[in-house]
């Protein structure tokens, strides 16, 4: 049964997926060998340059749409912390299906340095975390499990800026996540960003996969918000 199998999991409205007959979120996460989560712009900050909160579509290893991933808070403090805290602004982030069920939950706080994202099944329980390390050569993020346990570390090199790897213990690859190019133009006037996350032949478990979309998510925050490599 996967992780996040809760009959009282809330509902998100308005989930746009109208590409292709969408599939289902919960094998995509855990069973695919790959997802793309690609980020929605709305008109206004395309034009205007205002900062929105973030809204991403999940599709699956064959390009099918299966859920959303999207900020939460459209009030004046929202607007507020996007506008003057821009990338180090706490949030609380819903994964849902293409149905509009909620099936996740990201939360990261208000940040000086370092991030530190948490992950939970909503009304239920914690999955584990993930948080940014210092490194000088590296960027580096440790993903821990409920019990704080490191179960996998990104550890990047700072030249490689489109390119995050998952390492086990051993410093063995066994995961990937990847910024997509899309194009000079795209880049800098939309700030448009598409990531791959490709899990490899491990075994993860669904909670693990779960923490490792979201450090993809916070790597966006932390690396591409605003186009500012902060």
């Amino acid at each position: 049964m996967a992780f996040w199998n809760s009959s009282s999991a809330p509902s998100a409205s308005g989930n746009p997926l109208l590409l292709k007959p969408p599939t289902d979120l919960t094998q995509a996460i855990t069973s695919g060998s790959q997802i793309v989560i690609k980020q929605r712009r709305e008109m206004t900050e395309v034009f205007l340059g205002f900062e929105t909160r973030n809204q991403y579509l999940i599709f699956d290893e064959t390009g099918s749409p299966c859920g959303s991933v999207v900020e939460q808070g459209t009030g004046i403090g929202a607007i507020l912390r996007r506008l003057f805290l821009k990338s180090h602004r706490s949030f609380i982030i819903h994964v849902a299906d293409a149905q509009g069920k909620v099936l996740l939950e990201f939360s990261r706080p208000f940040f000086f340095f370092f991030s530190d994202i948490a992950v939970r099944v909503p009304n239920g329980p914690a999955l584990g975390t993930a948080h940014r390390r210092f490194g000088l050569i590296n960027k580096i993020y440790e993903l821990r499990d409920p019990n704080g346990q490191t179960f996998a570390q990104i550890r990047s090199s700072i030249f490689k800026i489109w390119t995050f790897a998952v390492r086990d213990a051993q410093g063995n690859e066994v995961a990937r996540i990847s910024k997509k190019w899309s194009g000079l133009l795209k880049e800098y006037f939309t700030d448009s960003d598409n990531f791959m996350i490709e899990f490899g032949t491990k075994s993860w478990t669904p909670a693990q996969r779960a923490i490792i979309i979201a450090t993809a998510i916070s790597i966006d925050f932390d690396f591409f918000e605003n186009n500012n490599q902060s």
